[in-house]
């Protein structure tokens, strides 16, 4: 994965100065903040059989305790899709410590990919909740003769708690 990262904050005071001093309305603002977190994988696998380890980024540090509400992926390239030489592309998060690591979402490649098109993993509804300082992880493992994985960027947006 690489070192790419999208960590997009609307300060309350940047809020404020935007509807002036309405209280109400910079609580509703605030209670729905939505952050953006992101990881690119720098290249393409280099035979259908590569796999890439679980791996954790600086920028992938979850500022605000939360819930994730999407995890999509866009890929540079077409993938093509097979029931059984795929790709398994799981995103963890883990605790504070970088402990306890916990499946939030994943996806096997079945269907093709279209190069540019965003492909949205599968939520798993019991591990969307995220500790602040935690992290999210992605790990790519080969079912199969595998798929080549090409270049993408996955994008974590997290609901920050009320």
């Amino acid at each position: 994965m690489g070192d790419v990262n999208t960590v997009k904050d609307l300060d309350a005071g940047l809020i404020e100065s935007a509807l002036g001093t309405n209280a109400a309305a910079i609580a509703v603002i605030a209670q729905k903040r939505t952050r953006e977190y992101g990881q690119v994988k720098l290249a393409a696998d280099a035979m259908a059989s590569t796999a890439s380890a679980d791996t954790t980024l600086p920028w992938c540090r979850v500022a605000y305790a939360g819930k994730v509400v999407a995890v999509k992926i866009t890929s540079s390239a077409a993938l093509t899709g097979d029931p059984t030489n795929n790709a398994v592309i799981t995103v963890s998060k883990r605790d504070a410590a970088g402990a306890n690591l916990t499946t939030v979402a994943a996806i096997t490649t079945t269907v093709s990919w279209v190069a540019g098109a965003d492909v949205t993993l599968a939520l798993t509804a019991a591990n969307i909740f995220v500790v602040a300082g935690g992290t999210l992880s992605v790990a790519i493992t080969k079912g199969g003769a595998g798929v080549v994985v090409p270049i993408c960027a996955l994008q974590y947006l997290v609901e920050d708690a009320a």
